[in-house]
């Protein structure tokens, strides 16, 4: 994820949230870019969620008083784009205030992708048929932008899933590789095998831009099944 420097030639609109000074915010809206200041006083925001609702304000507001800043990520309405998309805010808390400076990130993060796995790997577990249905299902709970999960038996290497591709399913992983030749199936069974978990980086095509870029995905053994989930990282 590269380094978003906001245009200074730009007119910045301010907007002041709220009588007793909780929340003073600048955006630039032409840049993605939007700069938050607010309170530690009375905290409607705190509530405040997100698309999938995750508390974010809470997680701000809970860190900036135990470290003094740090970063937060979560799904926020691009006003031009008018959708959805992940958003990374950086924070300080500065006396009694609170600053922050967001920007969408089109791309899913590690952190993401390693939520996703752990959230794959628990639904596997409790019910494989339910979760192997719902890891297909376009706009549901386990695909997101580019983030989505793949599963293949670790047996006979073959798909059980796959959130991007569902042409895969029933096809013998060992058969792929990415452009470079990279057995990408094969290396990542072969590591759970020893392992029990572990990562890999490889070339495939990334479902949002439709182009092949460098991918780095986490996977872990589920009761012989192979289960992972990857970011794009360019």
């Amino acid at each position: 994820m590269g380094t978003h420097q906001p245009d200074r030639r730009l007119p910045v609109a301010q907007q002041r949230q709220d009588r007793r000074g909780q929340v003073q915010a600048a955006t630039a809206a032409a840049t993605g870019l939007a700069c938050f200041i607010f309170r530690f006083l009375r905290r409607p925001l705190s509530e405040q969620t997100d698309a999938s609702g995750k508390a974010f304000f809470r997680e701000i507001l809970d860190l900036a008083a135990a470290k003094g800043g740090g970063r937060v990520e979560y799904r926020w309405l691009n006003p031009v784009q008018n959708r959805e998309e992940p958003k990374v805010t950086l924070f300080r808390k500065v006396g009694d205030t609170i600053v922050a400076v967001g920007f969408y990130s089109p791309r899913a993060t590690a952190a993401q992708a390693r939520h996703l796995l752990d959230r794959a790997a628990e639904a596997l577990a409790a019910d494989a048929s339910v979760a192997l249905a719902e890891f297909q299902r376009i706009g549901g709970n386990f695909t997101l932008d580019d983030l989505y999960v793949l599963v293949v038996n670790m047996e006979d290497g073959r798909f059980l899933a796959h959130g991007a591709s569902p042409a895969l399913i029933g096809r013998n992983g060992h058969d792929l590789r990415d452009p470079k030749g990279k057995a990408v199936i094969t290396d990542m069974i072969n590591i759970a095998r020893r392992n029990g978990a572990g990562e890999l980086d490889y070339a495939w095509r990334n479902p949002t831009t439709a182009k092949v870029e460098s991918k780095h995905t986490y996977f872990r053994a589920v009761d012989g099944k192979l289960v992972g989930v990857g970011y794009y990282t360019r």
